[in-house]
């Protein structure tokens, strides 16, 4: 294969899967992170190339221009894989920009964020006539009494927007058992 996979996010586990699933079927794969340390996907045997960027959020424009630099060096387009949400929505804020050097599998921008935010990804499922587990949302009028009797117990608290419920908690949702929990 000529085109280069380019995962961001080494330091965490879905990046590493990525480079995993890829690395299993001989696909180039290019690691890339703000740091070495905590880097675990640094340490996979199906990483071909590692490189250590700019921070995606603190230098976000060396970033996106660290991007473009390792692109337009290559002989073929790489395909850009964000692994973790800050990246996608990175990417998604520079979608235009960053598809002329990459392969990306989206045509709008926004669409990222919009599926990142559990909401939305619920609506644009049901839209879609995908099946959605049984949601209720903490604005909804009589919130617990719903949630008692429409889903019971244990159930899942899961947040519409992870990156700042995970920055609070450290966690991507929680099983409760009762509704003290």
């Amino acid at each position: 294969m000529n085109h280069k996979a380019v995962i961001l996010g080494a330091n965490y586990y879905i990046g590493l899967s990525v480079i995993r699933g890829l690395g299993r079927n001989n696909v180039h794969v290019v690691a890339v992170d703000y740091q070495k340390e905590g880097t675990y996907g640094f340490h996979s045997k199906y990483v071909s190339e590692k490189l250590v960027a700019p921070h995606y959020r603190r230098n976000t424009e060396e970033y996106i221009q660290f991007l473009i630099d390792y692109a337009k060096a290559q002989d073929h387009k790489p395909v850009l894989f964000p692994c973790a949400d800050p990246y996608v929505e990175v990417v998604d804020a520079h979608l235009d920009e960053l598809r002329k050097y990459y392969l990306i599998n989206q045509v709008e921008q926004g669409l990222f964020t919009k599926l990142m935010d559990k909401n939305s990804l619920h609506d644009i499922a049901v839209e879609h006539n995908v099946l959605v587990p049984e949601t209720i949302r903490v604005d909804e009028e009589d919130f617990l009494v719903k949630v008692q009797e429409k889903i019971g117990y244990p159930c899942i608290v899961k947040p519409s927007d992870s990156p700042a419920f995970v920055e609070v908690f450290r966690y991507k949702m929680f099983k409760v058992n009762n509704t003290s929990e």
